[in-house]
């Protein structure tokens, strides 16, 4: 299967197929009989590390970084809203985190000290309560980016 593009808008059926390429089951589920409750998305690897930086975590290679931050996406993308199932959100945060974190050092060369600085930046800047472009749930269609839009609004 070829995998999106930085930049590459996802919609709901072809976050579906790469859910299924993953095996990340649960979310294929939730996608296949609440497909109404997602919106597309914008594949953009490590949020907020522009990708021409993300090489400084393994020599040079962050084109890896990125191509396996895309399960950690879409368990972002598509994860439980705390106020739907508080445990359940806590466990798939978990489970997303720490596959992030072994598949970066397993499959892009990071270094487990890198890999921990890296989940350190997504476990402050990905909460949900921040409904930031990359926060958990970002593509729930009942979640409002009101403080981006808020934030974009301050550079006009």
């Amino acid at each position: 299967m070829e995998l999106p593009q930085i930049g590459e808008v996802i919609t709901v059926e072809r976050g579906l197929l790469l859910c299924q390429y993953l095996g990340l089951d649960y979310l294929i589920e939730r996608l296949q009989s609440r497909h109404e409750l997602y919106r597309p998305f914008k594949f953009d690897g490590v949020s907020f590390i522009p990708d021409q930086y993300m090489g400084i975590f393994n020599n040079g290679r962050g084109d890896l970084i990125t191509r396996e931050s895309l399960a950690h996406d879409l368990a972002f993308a598509y994860g439980t809203l705390a106020r739907e199932d508080p445990d359940k959100k806590t466990a798939e945060w978990e489970v997303a985190n720490d596959r992030f974190e072994a598949d970066i050092i397993k499959n892009a060369g990071v270094s487990p000290a890198n890999s921990r600085l890296l989940r350190q930046f997504v476990e402050v800047g990905g909460r949900e309560a921040l409904h930031l472009p990359w926060s958990w749930g970002f593509a729930h269609v009942n979640i409002v980016m009101e403080k981006w839009n808020t934030i974009r609004g301050l550079w006009g």
